[in-house]
């Protein structure tokens, strides 16, 4: 069996640009890898260790907060972010914190995957007695608050070790590798073994270690890694707000056993340095066709396997070392491998490593018609596609309401059919799912009737430009103290609302923001963030109207309000409105 030394690449959707207009980069990177900002749409998801999409998780993407739905998913519509790797990170109480790279590319969408890992109590101890547990050693009286202030109480510890050797480990560390060292030139990492540590106070505040006060930690090195394993070997800490890992100190190894004092907790990674190339690549069919949404492995005995997922025009790319020859390999969505070739050596530059035709590449072509309740074609609907509650592919039906989709598709034996739903925004309608009967590789659904009242949904305008966005794009909650929040986002298209004292079915607005896209394209902010107190001073708010409140999970919150809100950098107020019906969870 191949040992894999766990890779330390991103390997994700593509870079920005034409094959033929690439920018020069060399190995020797002065900080971090070059950031080129394009605009672009970001599809994610978010599923723990099991495979089980996750809810709720808090992800930010370029700055914006957003919100997981029952699926997992959550969606940046038209983002500004770095091609070269964009960090996007993802907090839910009860897991470690997690994040990915995604390599977006100009006005493209693109699609990531994040696994979170499951917090599992370690040890539980007093901070005035210290603690050894899990290869973790921490002295008495070394805890701090999140003040930074000496703690005294209770101490739970989380701790999670990541093995190199394990193929998995790729997708369930934080970031992919990429690093800056002790002299701030840009890295990727081979390691020797990584391990996560959390500190909480029984109340749930985040703890660490008093300033002055170290830990140590020691981790043993797989036996087939050990005969590699270098007697002093850089450490690195991980850095949750640039997804880089941080050269700090160094680790010495004793035995099997690396011994590294830390100044704090987070991931801590043993690594050796590389060189790294930024490469492209782009998959299709024996057609021609665009591949996407397909997963692409980079491989090499020493250096591990990097993981990623091509774009809406069958591109892929990331950064990977430099001047070796890699193993790719081309997946189905049920984990099939449809193509396998050598690629490289890579050289220390920005590198495309070619387009790749993959023969039998499993596709499927949805097709059909929405029309409206007349039995009219309806142009500009929106299509979903999915199976087994997997999304499979958005599109937008042209002027004759007809639409057309290619996609990835792996069909188990007793899978007949995909569900097709189609979404009429201006009218707030949608159709029931649509099961389109696969023949071949096509599924064609016909002409579906879009004349459904829309059960979610959240409408907001600003200065009379007005969004829609969907069940899987909102959310509402509510509490036992008369207090609550509705909100979505559709990337940078986002709306935000809390109230207060909800009485005889009528709250206070306590705040409200949000960013809407006019029709020359751009974006224009709006809210009491821009006006500096909240609800913007002298302008009336208004007051939130229901007409439906939830009393428990699953029942509907439905209301609206109209009022008066500024625009970033305006004094003048304008009018705004909220309208939404959403199901509480």
């Amino acid at each position: 069996m191949n040992r894999i030394h766990l890779l330390l690449w991103s390997l994700l959707l593509l870079m920005a640009g034409c094959r033929d207009n690439f920018d020069i980069t060399t190995i020797q990177q002065l900080g971090p890898i070059p950031e080129v900002n394009v605009q672009a749409t970001l599809m994610g998801r978010v599923v723990d260790t099991e495979g089980n999409p996750l809810s709720d998780v808090q992800v930010v993407v370029a700055g914006q907060t957003l919100v997981t739905d029952a699926r997992g998913q959550f969606f940046a519509y038209q983002k500004l972010m770095n091609k070269n790797g964009a960090y996007v990170k993802a907090d839910k109480n009860g897991f470690f914190s997690a994040g990915r790279f995604a390599f977006p590319r100009l006005n493209k969408s693109t699609y990531l995957e994040i696994t979170m890992i499951p917090k599992a109590l370690a040890a539980s101890f007093q901070s005035t007695d210290g603690a050894d547990f899990s290869g973790v050693r921490i002295p008495a009286n070394a805890i701090a608050n999140t003040s930074g202030q000496p703690y005294t109480g209770q101490v739970n510890a989380y701790v999670v070790y990541l093995n190199p050797n394990d193929a998995e480990t790729f997708n369930l560390m934080p970031g992919d590798l990429r690093a800056q060292d002790a002299q701030g030139y840009a890295k990727v990492l081979t390691s020797f073994g990584m391990i996560g540590v959390e500190l909480e106070s029984p109340l749930g505040e985040k703890l660490n270690l008093l300033a002055g006060h170290t830990a140590t930690i020691s981790m043993v090195v797989s036996g087939d890694l050990l005969s590699r394993a270098p007697q002093s070997i850089p450490t690195w800490h991980f850095d949750e707000t640039t997804g880089y890992w941080q050269e700090e100190g160094e680790a010495k190894l004793t035995g099997s056993v690396y011994h590294l004092e830390v100044p704090h907790f987070s991931f801590w990674n043993c690594d050796v340095p590389a060189d790294y190339s930024l490469i492209t690549g782009r998959l299709i069919d024996a057609q021609g066709h665009s591949l996407a949404n397909y997963q692409v492995t980079l491989s090499h005995e020493s250096f591990g396997t990097g993981v990623g997922y091509t774009d809406g025009d069958g591109y892929f790319s990331g950064a990977v070392p430099a001047n070796v020859t890699l193993d790719m390999k081309v997946y189905n969505m049920c984990g099939g491998v449809l193509h396998q070739q050598a690629v490289g050596p890579l050289v220390d530059l920005t590198f495309y490593i070619g387009t790749f035709v993959v023969s039998d590449a499993q596709t499927l072509t949805t097709s059909g018609t929405l029309i409206d309740c007349n039995g009219n074609p309806l142009s500009g609907g929106i299509v979903r596609v999915e199976r087994n509650d997997t999304l499979l592919a958005f599109t937008v039906a042209g002027e004759n309401g007809q639409f057309s989709v290619t996609h990835n598709n792996c069909i188990s034996s007793n899978t007949t059919s995909i569900l097709v739903t189609g979404y009429d925004l201006n009218n707030l309608l949608q159709s029931e799912p649509f099961a389109a009967t696969i023949t071949g590789n096509m599924a064609n659904a016909g002409a579906i009737p879009v004349c459904s009242n829309l059960d979610e949904f959240l409408i907001f305008s600003f200065n009379g430009v007005s969004q829609t966005l969907l069940s899987h794009q909102i959310t509402f909650e509510y509490g036992v103290s008369s207090n609550g929040y509705v909100g979505g986002s559709l990337d940078t298209v986002y709306i935000s609302l809390s109230f207060e004292n909800l009485v005889n079915q009528q709250a206070t607005i306590q705040g409200i923001e949000g960013t809407i896209r006019y029709p020359d394209n751009q974006l224009h902010n709006y809210g009491c963030s821009y006006c500096g107190i909240c609800p913007c001073g002298d302008i009336s708010a208004g007051a939130l109207q229901f007409t439906e409140v939830p009393s428990a999970s699953g029942e509907y919150a439905a209301g609206s309000v109209t009022g008066m809100i500024r625009e970033q950098g305006s004094s003048i107020p304008v009018p705004y409105s909220v309208q939404f019906r959403i199901k509480m969870e």
